[in-house]
């Protein structure tokens, strides 16, 4: 009687509480919709049900907002700015907020997740550079970029677990992939390259604001569409991903990206090598040496890593220009880094301050944008920011990808299984390359969403793996 008693006040203090927030709320719209603009209540009411939504539905709302932030990504030119952010900082912002409380909330369910550790690490030295002197906006900006990737790592792997939710994210990353393929076509029929010259190449910069974004958004879509098209049981659907591919190689290979190019690269060679296709992976390397070789195009695109080799004190084959200014932007920003005092070499120089290092550095982007230039290297952008420790951090967390999407590879029977923990792996292997030289899976927001994700997908794989009995996982031949 005495513990029921308990249990109906406690009822009774919930509902009461549930009741004044319900009146408060009520009476905050009320004013919102007497006193300011409409937009502004409308906004309000989205954000409160998307809340109780998020909440209350965590596998399904993930997966509708890894669809949004690859359609968002095409939509950069809408208008608009709270606190200097924008459209997509906004997002982001909200759903890493969002995602904080739910990892916080469900934390011990977080717990057997591989890497947790190296990440509650990384975000205590992120929060301690967050307590930095600098511009509020930018300061939420960089630290949602640089948490809300990793934080879906755990998210995405604890909520999207079973085999049919790990299926429809994929399947819904894919349908956003071929949107973001076609608007990238249509500018090409369209002309948009006769517009767009860089370093004597006419380009394809699709949808996006940036070419980068495009380049290696493209990139990633051909390996969604490898995956795919080892689950296609008919000749139709495989044709359906070849096609894929092809459209989006070819927007690719028309951004002259060459992280892009390099990334893939390194992704279709890891790929044969985790998924067992031993053959196929020489026969690609040879092929693909051969196009190198054949191709003036390529061979001038990749020339600098001929001339690190056979660098002069030939003024045009300078080592500070090489990779169009990147080894010299690296080289003195570091020095740089390594004068500054010990307390900010061990735990980074606070979220934003990289810049005091690359204006410090020779590069040719200086000019034209005003001394903002990144590090070009997402490894150095985590080193000065939030120091080796983190970094360290950083880059467990990827090893740990690659162990898991190993292992799931190799042991999974699960076909399905097996190309998602090879898509995992070989992800990671292309992230590294691409962070090794560019601002890639770090800096660049969707991306890292991406690479967590299917990293979270593929780590609830192999704990499902882990989980299955023997007899369901060995059926029987009928």
């Amino acid at each position: 009687m005495f513990i029921e008693s308990i249990r109906d006040r406690l009822r009774q203090e919930n509902a009461l509480f549930l009741f004044c927030c319900g009146g408060l709320l009520a009476a905050v719209l009320s004013y919102a919709i007497l006193t300011l603009p409409w937009l502004v209540p409308v906004g309000m009411l989205v954000g409160i049900f998307g809340t109780l939504f998020f909440f209350g539905r965590p596998t399904i709302a993930l997966t509708i907002l890894f669809t949004a932030r690859i359609l968002l990504d095409l939509m950069w030119w809408v208008p608009g700015s709270i606190m200097g952010l924008g459209l997509l900082a906004l997002f982001s912002g909200g759903v890493s907020a969002l995602a904080a409380i739910l990892f916080l909330v469900e934390f011990r369910r977080l717990e057997r997740t591989p890497s947790l550790g190296a990440f509650l690490i990384f975000s205590l030295i992120l929060g301690i550079n967050c307590i930095q002197d600098g511009q509020l906006s930018t300061i939420l900006e960089l630290s949602t970029r640089l948490i809300s990737p990793p934080l879906m790592l755990f998210l995405i792997g604890t909520f999207v677990c079973r085999r049919a939710d790990i299926k429809r994210l994929m399947l819904f990353i894919l349908f956003a992939s071929a949107v973001a393929v076609s608007v990238s076509l249509y500018h090409l029929v369209t002309g948009q390259m006769n517009q767009l010259t860089l370093a004597g190449y006419n380009r394809l910069l699709g949808g996006y604001k940036n070419l980068r974004n495009h380049g290696m958004m493209m990139m990633l879509i051909v390996t969604f569409a490898v995956f795919w098209w080892h689950q296609a049981k008919s000749m139709r659907m495989k044709g359906l991903f070849i096609g894929l591919a092809v459209a989006s190689l070819s927007c690719m290979y028309l951004s002259y990206i060459r992280t892009a190019i390099l990334a893939l690269v390194g992704f279709i060679i890891s790929y044969l090598y985790f998924t067992g296709q031993r053959r196929l992976l020489a026969g690609v390397v040879l092929m693909g040496s051969l196009g190198l070789f054949l191709s003036p195009e390529m061979q001038s695109r990749f020339e600098d890593l001929i001339l690190v080799f056979t660098i002069s004190d030939d003024p045009l084959t300078n080592a500070n220009k090489l990779g169009s200014g990147r080894w010299g932007l690296w080289t003195a920003s570091f020095w740089a880094y390594l004068d500054q005092p010990v307390g900010r070499i061990f735990l980074g120089a606070g979220v934003g301050n990289h810049w005091e290092l690359t204006r410090l550095a020779y590069n040719p982007f200086v000019e034209v944008q005003g001394g903002q230039v990144d590090t070009h290297n997402d490894y150095l952008y985590l080193l000065y920011q939030l120091g080796p420790i983190s970094l360290a951090c950083y880059l467990y967390m990827q090893t740990q990808v690659i162990r898991i999407g190993a292992l799931l590879a190799h042991h999974a029977r699960d076909p399905f299984y097996r190309h998602l923990g090879g898509l995992a792996a070989s992800l990671s292997v292309a992230a590294i390359i691409t962070n090794s030289i560019s601002n890639g899976f770090v800096s660049r927001t969707t991306l890292g969403w991406l690479f967590w994700g299917i990293a979270g997908l593929a780590m609830a794989a192999w704990r499902d793996v882990q989980n299955t009995p023997p007899e369901r996982s060995q059926p029987a031949l009928l």
